[in-house]
């Protein structure tokens, strides 16, 4: 009797060891998983600030040359009053052109409310006949 109770006792403490085991492996597992997905942060981390810095470098450069752009344009309208008149002319066709627009979107935008309306009716004349 008292070896079947030492041979129970000692199989019982195999198998909490195994579930021990398991459990640690399992626990093991979570901390690499945890320490794989900290690394790719870190990757993505460092990729992100290369483009922010790429990003950054490339926005001073254009900003530059939109500078030297403006200085040349400025130089080349200070050298005669006829630039300017030129961009006052350029503007105003370009107001004109802007008003033109807006008036055919707004033309459009009526016809458009026309076709739906006439649409509509047509939709209730054929439910009506279909009556």
């Amino acid at each position: 009797e008292a070896e079947k109770s030492t041979a129970f006792e000692r199989a019982e403490a195999q198998r909490l060891s195994v579930a021990i085991k398991e459990v640690e492996l399992e626990r093991d597992a979570v901390v690499v998983a945890a320490a794989a997905k900290r690394l790719e942060c870190e990757g993505l981390r460092v990729e992100l600030r290369e483009r922010v810095g790429a990003l950054t470098a490339e926005t001073e450069a254009m900003a530059g040359r939109v500078h030297e752009e403006e200085a040349r344009r400025a130089a080349r309208d200070s050298q005669s009053e006829t630039a300017a008149a030129r961009h006052a002319q350029e503007l105003a066709v370009l107001s004109d052109a802007k008003a033109a627009s807006e008036r055919e979107i707004s033309l459009r935008g009526e016809r458009m409310q026309r076709m739906e309306e006439e649409a509509a009716a047509q939709k209730e004349e054929m439910a009506l006949c279909v009556q």
